[in-house]
This record gives C-alpha cells, structure tokens and sequence, in this order.
C-alpha cells in the first residue's frame, strides 16, 4: 500500500520578507479542485466551506493555528495579553500591506470585527464581543462582554479576518468581486460557478508562497473531481468519495490525504416532537441503529465510530457505547406506550449522498421496531431552515468545530441556541448552566471538569444518535510537497510545491 502524502506540521512561524519571482523560472501553478463554489469570496459575509477555502488563501487573521494540533500562534497580531479576564489587548503587526499597497492598521481590524457582529452568519463566532477600541494605530482593544476562554480560538474563524477599511467601505456589495486582504495570494479574478484564479503576492509580509499562482475550480462530481487528479489536470481534489480509497491507494498515477476532521455526524432529534419528547423513544431508536454496520456501510474504511457527543478537541469524553439491541429497543417502545410503532420524518440534504444513504439504512434499521420512517430529501438551504424551525422529527447533519474547543460544539446542547445550531430543541437547565460556566472559567482544569459533567448529561439525555468522526480524503498528485491539510477543512496552499 502506498503511504499517504507526508503533512508538514510547523512547530514555529518563521516570517522573512519575500523577493521577487525570479523571471527565468517557469511559472508555478497550482490547480485545486473542490466540490462547491465560494457562496461570496468575503470572508466577512460568508460561512461556507466552500468561501473558507478560497479566502483562507488571501484573508489572513490577528491570531493563526501554526498546526493541525490546533496550538494558536501570532499572525497579524505580534503578541497580546489581558489585563483582567474581560479585556484582550493585541498589539498588531507594523509593515503589512494590504494588496493594493494600504499599510494594515488597528483601524481595519476593529472595523472587520464590527463588520463581521452584524452579519447573522458570523455573528455567533464573536457574539461574545462587546465592543472594540483602537488604543493607537497598531494596538487593538477587544472588550468581552463575560470572561471567555476560547476567545482566540474565535479569532483565528475567517469572520475575524482583517480587511482594508477604506476599500470595504468605498466598495460596498461589490468588495466580494474584488477583494484585498494581506495574504500570501491575491484575488485575480473570479469567473462565477466556475472558478477563482489567485496570484502571488510578491510584497507579503511573511514567508513567500511557493507558487505563483493557483486555480480553484468548481466540479460538483466527486468521480470527476478524482480523474483531474488522475490525468494531471489538477493537483489537488477535495471530498473524495470514501469509495474511492482502494483506487486511491492502488493507482500510481495517485496519491492521497487523509486526516480526521472536527466534524461529527449524527441524527438529531426534534425532543418536542409528539413520540420522541419520550426519552424512552430516543432511547429505543438508539438501541435500533447498529452504528458501527452504518459506518461500515456508508463510509467504507474511512471516519470512525464515535460514542461522544463532541468530536476531536482536548476534553472530549468518550462514553460506552450503546447496545444494538432490537429487544431492549421493542421493550422501551412498549414502556413509551408506542407498542404498536409511530411514523416519524427525517430530512437530510439531498447533496450529500452519503446522508441520503444513511437516512435509507435507518429507515430500514427503524422497521425492525415498527418506526415508519418517512424520508425527505431537500436542497441545502430548505434542509437547514427546515432543521432550524423544527419543522421535522428527526434530521442527518454534521457539526464542524473552526475553533476547536468544546465550547463550539457543546454550544449546540444550549436553550439560547434554538433556532439556530440547536436543532434538538432542547431545553435543559442544568446543562445551560454547566455550559454558562465552561465558557467564562479561565481555569484549564476546571473548566474540562465542567464540561465532562456537561457531556455526560448530554449523552444521557439522548438527543442524538451520534455516529461518527468524518475524515477527509482528498486526491493528491504524485511529487506534490509541503501540503498542509487541516482538520476544519480549510488547507493551505502557500506552502505547495509542485512536482518536477
């Protein structure tokens, strides 16, 4: 079997000024191709992992994670500190341009971090935010309205990315067309549904790019993804199919990453929902699903079975798993008073095929126990408002951690949350409490206390049957160097380089 494509982990930033691009070298281009296309190249106004992977190229944040081990290093920011649990003090980096040659101030930042509270996609990433000083033109003053932990994790999410004030505001709407940040790459052009071309930035401020310029193509097809790779016309392919594992670790005109990403699948349910305000239902569908021949099925040798409701990041709390046991589960249907079944509806997104395949296993599964399921199969925007206004019993979703703290993804399991992550519709007091707790208490120790009692409620309660881990497997030239993938799906191509 061939070993997967090394990836270069940094234990420390190094920033050097780069030259110019040497005229007799060939120019280097990098072609990657991804599934969706950037719903708005902005990363102030979008959210979407398909926006994240191009703007993570040339919008850069005050903080960074230096490694897929999530350890958070200066970026824009030079060094901060707090000088009491509610007040966060960056001191920024001087000589850093902008693209169109706008020296980076205190100003812009502030300005990007408001810009980013008033739009509802990115408003829950910072809402913690009170309010944003500028001290002098590189000292930055963020105010939080309570103690709380993981604020830097926070602003590594794009949302927080810093962007030129006097171009955002003179530009309005059409930013997204043109964008400037002060990344290693620039925005050349971007030809709608289609693809996004990149240049290299030959006045960046840190390390210099490796290539010169990069292509992000749109290919919806996973299977067409794969053959750019496989007759050179892309180097890199994201979201393979895990299908196609065995081909990629048998073709020598492939090779391949993979990496275990913050993402956790499950079914969530709708706990004020007629049947399954029971928790004994919940209960006896979670004893109905044999996770593990559902894992196997649909992701074939990749992800991994969780039995947590969090997934990857330090904390997280790993519980026995459930029984698959059909007469444990009749038993508790009966107790629920549901001893001759119920119908209840499960919606998924119907452009995630491996959603759409498990939703058909577990209404075979669920039959066993007299459950009718009744499967509705929506666009992603439909599939998401839907899920949100609790318009079904049951839904298949994965939830991404950016920041990777238990804060993120336990955040879900909060009252407040209704409406928009919290699509169980819980509403559990003690857990809203040990969640408030987690957040503000600055003690390391104590606050994984917290949350380990937050997580072991939650998994009692039942409002999910949690699934798996994901794991992304992207297709990858042979020769290509310096990739580095991230388990929050955002790579970075500025340490690329091509092969011979």
């Amino acid at each position: 079997m061939r070993k997967l494509v090394s990836v270069l982990l940094f234990s420390a930033l190094v920033f050097t000024f780069c030259a110019s691009a040497d005229p007799a070298r060939a120019e280097q281009h990098l072609v990657v191709v991804s599934a969706g296309f950037p719903v708005m190249v902005d990363p102030g106004r979008s959210n979407d992992l398909a926006s994240s992977l191009v703007n993570r190229q040339w919008a850069e944040t005050l903080v960074m994670f230096a490694t897929p081990a999530f350890d958070i290093v200066p970026h824009l920011a030079e060094s901060w500190h707090m000088p009491d649990p509610q007040t966060l003090i960056m001191y920024l980096r001087q000589g850093v341009m902008f693209h169109n040659g706008d020296e980076m101030r205190a100003s812009d930042a502030a300005f990007s971090i408001r810009r980013a509270l008033e739009e509802p996609r990115l408003r829950f990433i910072l809402e913690m935010i009170e309010s944003v000083e500028v001290i002098d033109d590189f000292t930055l003053q963020i105010n939080l309205e309570i103690p709380f932990a993981p604020i830097l994790g926070h602003l590594t999410h794009l949302g927080a990315a810093v962007l030129p004030e006097r171009v955002v505001t003179e530009m309005g709407d059409g930013f997204a067309n043109s964008p400037v940040g002060t990344g290693p790459f620039m925005v050349n052009s971007i030809v709608l549904g289609d693809h996004v071309e990149l240049a290299r930035n030959e006045n960046y401020w840190g390390t210099a790019p490796t290539v010169d310029r990069i292509t992000i193509r749109t290919i919806p097809e996973a299977a067409n993804r794969l053959i750019e790779v496989e007759t050179g016309a892309a180097h890199i392919a994201m979201g393979i199919a895990p299908h196609n594992l065995s081909r990629l670790q048998d073709d020598p005109n492939l090779d391949y990453n993979r990496m275990f990403a913050l993402r956790h699948h499950f079914m969530g349910f709708n706990v004020e929902r007629p049947g399954l305000s029971d928790i004994r239902v919940r209960q006896a569908i979670n004893h109905a699903i044999d996770v593990p021949a559902l894992v196997a099925a649909v992701y074939q040798g990749t992800g991994r079975v969780t039995n947590s409701v969090t997934v990857g990041v330090p904390g997280t709390r790993e519980f026995e798993p459930i029984e698959f046991d059909l007469d444990r589960a009749r038993e508790l249907m009966a107790e629920a008073g549901f001893s001759d079944g119920l119908t209840l509806s499960l919606v998924c997104n119907v452009a995630n095929q491996m959603d759409t395949d498990k939703a058909v296993i577990i209404q075979s599964m669920l039959a066993e126990i007299d459950i009718n399921v009744e499967i509705v199969a929506a666009e992603f925007a439909v599939f998401l408002t839907a899920a949100n206004s609790g318009e079904y019993d049951m839904f298949l979703h994965g939830y991404t951690n950016p920041p990777a703290d238990l804060d993120y993804s336990l955040m879900q399991f909060h009252h407040s949350a209704i409406g928009w992550s919290n699509r169980f519709f819980m509403r559990n007091a003690k857990i809203d409490d040990l969640l408030d707790q987690g957040r503000s208490e600055l003690d390391p120790v104590r606050r994984l206390e917290i949350y380990a009692e937050a997580q072991q409620l939650i998994w009692d309660y039942s409002p999910a049957v949690f699934i798996s881990q994901g794991e992304d497997l992207l297709a990858v030239a042979p020769g290509l160097g310096g990739f580095v993938n991230f388990p929050i799906a955002t790579p970075r191509f500025w340490t690329v380089t091509l092969p011979e």
